[in-house]
């Protein structure tokens, strides 16, 4: 199975090139959030627009896949014969039993339904869903820019016209007769954007103001999609926090408990939003009460983000993480080769950054304006550590020695902080 499927993976570029990024090389579900951001933020500025962003999900839609409708994309798709051939040898055995007062009935041929958690299971459902997103592709409102991101079960659209609410029951109707899926309206939801009629919708499926998307919650105003998201990511951030307080590790341990596990749940949301600088502080202070507790003598903050060799214990500065991981998708996102929705965009807003009066929010320009602040090798760096760079480069403006260096500089700090060893130390 993972033979298969690492000799397929080269091609899943060339196949899912209309908005899927699962299991494609060199995207990810971080594309799918950035194309919501943008849809947001384009009609904010555009309030006359209509425009929604659909999620249909689809029921047991592992289970539903039909084996002959997927050897017959294989086959559109131009896939080799060998590995279509190795593929069917692997589903053409799996049969159930069911067991009845203790005795088992026949064997049962299963016709329908990839392996979850199987190394295939994922390339094949994209490759089942392909033909959807290319109908919704080709015949929604060509004038304008449609996107159908995929993620698991769900299919995200971001339509941008009334009369698509007409075209979308026939795509679906069609690709629920030939795959052998279901359309699972009580999941699947519509939230409308800019100027997008009042319960407008089809197939019954819900309006809704609010919802949540690949684990973002998204609405149609950016500003208060920034503060609903940030305000449940600090919240539980300290919680988990102050569940761990009772803990009797050494500083340096609980310094790597903040980095490794604490603070792990803010890197996913702060590389589409930006953090608002309350939160920032807020997130400060919970790190800050749980690395020193009830001890009198403390480091301040500007030491404990020095490296060992200076003094310092290594802390993440959460504000300048933020800032280093939301200005490397902005930078990846506004070049030729990056996804096309996201270089749409920027290419099209970046111009109104240096107008007096910019449609796009202020937290939005700043950011524009770090990213100006960086040096050009910076920007132009193609390497997977572009994040470590700029957060290196966004610390060393702001990084200071230690007091007790600058009172006594004679001294010989480095081989003392050498010797100060997290072996050493004892726990608390």
């Amino acid at each position: 199975m993972k033979v298969l499927a690492n000799r397929l993976k080269p091609a899943f570029r060339d196949i899912f090139e209309i908005g899927q990024t699962c299991g494609v090389p060199e995207k990810s579900i971080i594309h799918n959030l950035s194309t919501i951001r943008d849809a947001v933020l384009h009609f904010q500025e555009h309030h006359d627009d209509k425009g929604a962003l659909l999620s249909v999900d689809f029921n047991k839609a592992f289970d539903r896949v039909y084996h002959l409708y997927l050897q017959l994309v294989m086959e559109c798709f131009c896939i080799p014969d060998k590995i279509i051939s190795a593929i069917k040898n692997i589903y053409k055995t799996a049969h159930s039993r069911i067991q009845v007062n203790g005795f088992f009935t026949q064997r049962i041929p299963i016709q329908a339904s990839v392996s979850q958690g199987c190394p295939l299971s994922m390339f094949l459902f994209a490759l089942s869903v392909e033909p959807l997103i290319r109908m919704a592709h080709h015949n929604l409102n060509s004038e304008q820019r449609t996107t159908c991101p995929l993620f698991t079960s769900r299919v995200y659209a971001d339509v941008r016209n009334v009369d698509d609410c007409v075209t979308l029951p026939h795509i679906l109707e069609t690709y629920n007769a030939a795959s052998c899926a279901q359309l699972n309206t009580q999941k699947s939801f519509l939230l409308p954007l800019g100027s997008w009629p009042d319960g407008l919708t089809f197939n019954e499926i819900t309006t809704v103001r609010q919802a949540k998307m690949l684990g973002m919650t998204v609405c149609n105003s950016f500003l208060e999609m920034v503060e609903i998201n940030w305000t449940k990511t600090t919240a539980l951030t300290r919680v988990t926090l102050f569940q761990q307080i009772h803990r009797n590790p050494n500083h340096f341990e609980r310094v790597w408990h903040v980095n490794i596990f604490c603070l792990s749940k803010l890197w996913y949301l702060a590389q589409i939003l930006p953090l608002p600088i309350k939160y920032g502080t807020v997130l400060e202070r919970a790190v800050s009460f749980y690395i020193w507790k009830s001890y009198l003598y403390k480091l301040r903050k500007t030491q404990l983000v020095l490296p060992k060799g200076k003094g310092g214990f290594q802390l993440i500065a959460v504000k300048e993480k933020c800032q280093a991981l939301i200005t490397r998708n902005i930078i990846r996102g506004q070049r030729e080769e990056s996804y096309p929705m996201d270089n749409e965009f920027w290419k099209r807003h970046i111009p109104l950054l240096y107008i007096s009066k910019s449609p796009l929010p202020q937290a939005i320009q700043s950011l524009w304006q770090l990213i100006e602040s960086y040096p050009p090798d910076l920007i132009t760096s193609d390497t997977k550590q572009q994040t470590k760079l700029i957060y290196k480069y966004i610390m060393k403006n702001s990084l200071h020695s230690p007091r007790i260096v600058e009172q006594f500089p004679n001294q010989r700090w480095h081989k003392i902080w050498h010797n100060i060893h997290p072996a050493n130390i004892p726990t608390a």
